[in-house]
């Protein structure tokens, strides 16, 4: 079984809470306030995914409502060559490509909404020396259940097998 991170522990404790609230207090409004809030997060999350304006709100360490995972690689490749290849490699993944910029290096897709979760946002950055920085972000929740690990998976697999002749 996978670790424990402190956003699942923060989650879990979370719950248990909002599940003590819910039975100890006579006043409704508390937990209407509470629900309210919830639901404005999730709309807002929901709302503003497929902005790449708001890639620092999702990478952000205080979004505890967003699980998301990094990996760095490293490519014999350059830049020129990696961006339209990662491109590419990300419309043949399935993922619809919501920004890029080939001179930054930058690119931003995602993915729609599937029975194991609300969406992810997936985050390449591309790097002078051929380092590129994968992110994948679960748009709402405290726990990916490894979506987020299965789409880099996906994304290197299609890269690496679409380098193949």
């Amino acid at each position: 079984m996978k670790n424990l991170n402190f956003k699942s522990v923060f989650g879990i404790l979370f719950l248990i809470g909002l599940f003590i609230v819910i039975n100890k207090v006579d006043d409704k409004r508390i937990l209407m306030g509470i629900t309210g809030i919830l639901v404005v997060i999730f709309l807002f999350n929901f709302l503003v995914r497929k902005k790449p304006g708001f890639k620092s709100y999702f990478l952000s360490p205080f979004n505890l409502f967003s699980s998301k995972i990094t990996v760095k690689k490293s490519f014999d490749l350059s830049k020129d060559i990696l961006v339209p290849k990662f491109k590419e490699v990300l419309e043949a993944a399935d993922f619809k490509i919501g920004y890029s910029d080939e001179a930054a290096g930058e690119l931003f897709a995602y993915s729609n909404i599937s029975w194991k979760s609300w969406g992810e946002n997936i985050y390449v950055d591309v790097n002078e020396n051929g380092d590129v920085v994968f992110t994948s972000v679960a748009i709402i929740g405290v726990y990916s259940w490894g979506k987020n690990e299965k789409n880099l998976e996906k994304l290197v697999e299609t890269f690496e097998s679409s380098l193949i002749i």
